[in-house]
């Protein structure tokens, strides 16, 4: 008999980086905006997406001068877009999002630790606090610096602090609309220039220690909360092992009072179904109220002036032990209780995420970093004569291609500032 021979399979191999890359930009078509790559991107599998990632080192995206040069005024005419200036503003309340989030940590924190301190006579509190205090300060500075930082790269009067922008304004132009307009102007003369940039930045140059502190702090704190959450998990591990063996020898001891118990109430149960037999009062009762039974039986046996040792001392043994069960349960709870309390503060204190704060801590600093970088660049130009044909690139950009990075960043930062108090 002829058997069939197997089914053919056809082995089908995965994609290149080059076909994927094909299919992404057949799906964006012409429509190239932000909105329309994110969108064709999610329609790519997850192997296809892997694969794209896998040879992004072997396929990078700006290969000649000229791209980088396009590739720099995109970046910042996205950012200047009504669209980039949107979804900076969504960063700035993500940013603020991030502070509350570590301020309700610190209260849960301190409501739990404070706890501990009580119950264990630790002192982890005081630590705590100082720490939540440092974080206070840390977010109080960086509001400030983002009011700043934003009434620098745009004058414009709002509600944010009326009497920091005040002083701001004394010397402060706008920088994106005013201040490299008129440093790019050939009708100003160069001394005009010269003075206009080097006002705004000694006035910029002020923040300076307040940047760099912001950052230097954020540090210290940073460290100094790691170290707090190592010495707690430390001594955390520790008690927790000690809690847990108490409470293993706690439920050794409840299991061995409750064998007690079953035979205590075993003897009883033997007496009294003895004693009661043929009395249905007595069988009733039994039957709904044991304790109640008990009670009457001792009570008949006195009234018949009967030997009630025996009795009287499993009655006596039955309450005592059913008050140790009653202790000893409420102290493996205790002990469960504080147990499940360090538990939770461990890994609550480990959860707290500083990182994600000292991001918004590096931008703003890195803000002031830019914002200097490009006003000293301009300054330097001005110096060598301000040559027309070698403007700077980000004035250059400004000027030509209505690039208003620092603007659109003040948008994050005002939003960052204002849900900050």
């Amino acid at each position: 008999m002829n058997t069939a021979p197997p089914a053919y399979t056809v082995k089908i191999s995965p994609s290149s980086w080059e076909e994927i890359n094909q299919k992404l930009e057949d799906l964006i078509g012409n429509n190239r905006t932000l909105d329309a790559v994110i969108n064709a991107a999610e329609q790519l599998s997850a192997t296809e997406i892997e694969i794209l990632v896998d040879g992004a080192e072997d396929h990078w995206p700006l290969e000649t001068e000229e791209q980088i040069k396009e590739y720099s005024i995109g970046t910042g005419k996205t950012l200047s877009s009504e669209e980039g200036k949107a979804r900076l503003a969504e960063e700035g309340n993500q940013a603020t999002q991030v502070a509350r989030e570590i301020e309700r940590a610190f209260i849960t924190l301190h409501l739990r630790v404070a706890e501990i301190d009580n119950i264990h006579r630790t002192r982890f509190t005081p630590d705590l606090l100082r720490l939540q205090q440092q974080y206070h300060e840390n977010l109080r500075e960086s509001r400030n610096l983002a009011v700043d930082i934003s009434i620098l790269a745009r004058s414009k009067l709002n509600n944010l602090n009326l009497k920091r922008f005040i002083v701001s304004l004394i010397v402060c132009v706008d920088f994106d609309d005013m201040t490299i307009k008129m440093c790019g102007d050939d009708t100003i003369s160069i001394n005009t220039r010269k003075t206009t940039i080097g006002l705004f930045i000694s006035n910029v140059s002020r923040f300076e220690e307040s940047a760099h502190g912001i950052r230097n702090r954020y540090k210290n704190l940073s460290h100094d909360f790691s170290s707090l959450v190592t010495s707690f998990s430390d001594w955390a591990k520790d008690k927790e092992g000690r809690l847990t063996e108490q409470i293993e020898i706690l439920q050794q001891e409840l299991e061995a009072l409750e064998k007690q118990l079953a035979m205590i109430q075993e003897k009883l149960e033997m007496y009294w179904s003895r004693l009661s037999d043929g009395i249905q009062m007595a069988a009733n009762i039994a039957m709904s109220a044991p304790k109640g039974a008990l009670f009457a039986l001792i009570g008949g046996l006195i009234f018949a002036t009967a030997t009630l040792s025996s009795i009287a001392a499993l009655y006596v043994l039955e309450m005592r032990v059913e008050l140790q069960i009653h202790q000893k349960t409420r102290q493996k709870n205790d002990l469960k209780f504080q147990l499940e309390t360090i538990r939770r503060a461990r890994s609550e204190l480990k959860d707290v995420s500083l990182v994600r704060f000292g991001t918004v801590i590096q931008g703003l600093s890195s803000s002031w970093d830019d914002l200097m970088k490009d006003a000293k660049i301009i300054q330097e130009w001005l110096e060598k004569g301000a040559d027309a044909s070698k403007r700077p690139e980000y004035m250059q950009m400004n000027l030509n291609q209505r690039v208003s990075k620092f603007s659109a960043l003040a948008v994050y930062l005002e939003n960052y500032a204002r849900a900050i108090v």
